[in-house]
């Protein structure tokens, strides 16, 4: 007997985006906090032009997970008011 195969609809794919999106930006913070807490001084004490480059590098993968998490929630608003 043949098994069906649901196929998720665009609203369930963008919910699974959404979640995605959000664990990025949880793991990015995550990695923002470690990074300030644990690293930058040892890095900074060796090469301060190397220590600036990762956490400008980690803020803005922050930032940018934290804007793609904060579109997706205004499109998934946009999409319910319709």
């Amino acid at each position: 007997m043949p098994v069906e195969k649901s196929i998720p609809d665009a609203s369930h794919k963008l919910d699974n985006i959404r979640h995605d999106a959000a664990c990025a930006e949880k793991y990015a913070l995550e990695l923002r906090d470690f990074y300030m807490a644990h690293m930058d001084a040892p890095i900074r004490q060796e090469n301060i032009k190397a220590a600036a480059r990762l956490q400008t590098l980690i803020n803005e993968l922050y930032c940018a997970a934290y804007r793609t998490s904060d579109r997706l929630s205004a499109l998934h608003n946009e999409e319910g008011q319709e």
